[in-house]
């Protein structure tokens, strides 16, 4: 018999599958695992190489040494550049938007911010910057907006969603604003900021069961915090007319007093219970001393003019009644001013208008803010420097006169 394989037999030999090497298969994955390795590797190394020599990049480093020995002329000139020859570099935007909030350019500072969102659409802290200069800005539809932005990016960011909170309050959305602010107040218990907002619109919502619930602890374990007083105030002035509402109401108004000489609302708050309370001499008292600083206030001088006719003084009456007439036609024209400068802000007449119009209705700090900012958009325009200049000397300034008339100088 033969010992040669037969035909059959050498083909089924064939078909069977030989196993795998295991050392070569396991160098065969180790080198397709180091291929892909240095491949991610060079990418990084390629966008670490592009960012340290952009442009934007460059400039925007050389700024923060400026900062550093506080050449700030120098560090705003380089970011400038920067936004110019890059301006796909989020970096010099950001710290131009900064520099200028630090020197209450508020315009400018949201004009940067804004560009540097539009870069980075996922910064949520930017987007915060933003509302909170907007809302300076008395923008508040716009603010309002960028912090439903960063509130969305930041959802376990306290201030975030307080900025969003406090804002939705003001917008009529108060089912997310109390979403949002509970949450803040979570996330941040020590800040009370939170806690009295959600207590506003609990009040505004006619909540006062809430409202109570969550104002009475606060107040019993911080008796001595005034705006604790006025938010309880509020609370029983909102309830039933009865002698003792109104008598914790004005014991918790006059507490508030103390820690809000300067605020508004306390004063027009206790007047007006002290008129409900039939004593229109203590009213009279608590509006005059509000007049003393705020005597552009339509709600003080309807104040007063309540309270006078009350007292039977028809003349003092009469006297207030004439500027609070006077008053709310100011406050009608400063309001269409405002609408004209936020379509034209190069209107140099309007603004001038503006400024003298707030600085007559007591506003000094925002007469200055409008001055402020003629002045840096017309530097040669003589009109506005010499505006600034007289506004100075009257508000006691000399120094700030003197270098605001340097036809140099630009704030």
């Amino acid at each position: 018999m033969s010992s040669t394989p037969s035909n059959s037999l050498l083909q089924s030999m064939k078909n069977i599958p030989v196993a795998p090497n295991k050392r070569a298969l396991s160098r065969s994955r180790l080198l397709r695992l180091a291929l892909v390795l240095l491949c991610i590797a060079s990418v990084i190394a390629f966008r670490s190489w592009r960012v340290r020599t952009r442009s934007g990049q460059r400039h925007y480093l050389r700024g923060l040494d400026f900062v550093a020995i506080k050449d700030y002329r120098k560090a705003e000139a380089e970011w400038l550049l920067g936004t110019k020859q890059d301006p796909q570099f989020a970096g010099c935007f950001r710290q131009l938007g900064e520099m200028y909030v630090q020197l209450r350019h508020y315009p400018e500072a949201a004009e940067y911010y804004a560009a540097t969102v539009r870069l980075e659409p996922k910064d949520g802290l930017t987007w915060l910057q933003l509302s909170i200069l907007q809302q300076q800005m008395h923008d508040l539809t716009n603010a309002y907006a960028s912090a439903e932005r960063s509130a969305a990016l930041l959802p376990d960011n306290a201030r975030a969603l307080g900025q969003y909170g406090i804002l939705a309050a003001k917008q009529w959305k108060r089912p997310q604003s109390l979403v949002a602010l509970r949450r803040a107040h979570k996330l941040d218990p020590s800040n009370k900021e939170y806690l009295f907002a959600i207590v506003n619109v609990e009040m505004d919502q006619m909540d006062l069961t809430g409202a109570e619930k969550d104002l009475t602890p606060y107040l019993q374990s911080h008796p001595d915090d005034t705006t604790a007083h006025y938010l309880m105030a509020v609370f029983y002035a909102q309830k039933a007319r009865t002698k003792d509402n109104l008598a914790q109401a004005i014991g918790h108004a006059r507490k508030a007093m103390p820690g809000m000489q300067q605020d508004m609302r306390a004063y027009g708050l206790l007047g007006q219970l002290y008129l409900d309370d039939h004593n229109p001499t203590k009213a009279a008292v608590v509006f005059e001393r509000a007049a003393q600083f705020a005597p552009g206030s339509e709600s003080v001088l309807h104040g007063l003019v309540d309270s006078y006719n009350r007292l039977g003084d028809k003349d003092r009456a009469a006297q207030c009644a004439i500027l609070l007439q006077a008053a709310t036609a100011r406050h009608d024209r400063i309001a269409h001013l405002k609408h004209v400068m936020g379509f034209t802000p190069g209107d140099v007449v309007s603004g001038l208008e503006l400024a003298h119009l707030e600085e007559q209705d007591g506003n000094s700090k925002q007469a200055f803010l409008y001055y402020n900012q003629l002045l840096r958009q017309s530097p040669g325009n003589d009109k506005v420097r010499s505006e600034m200049v007289a506004y100075m000397e009257r508000t006691g300034h000399p120094e700030f006169a003197r270098q605001a008339a340097d036809p140099h100088f630009v704030p």
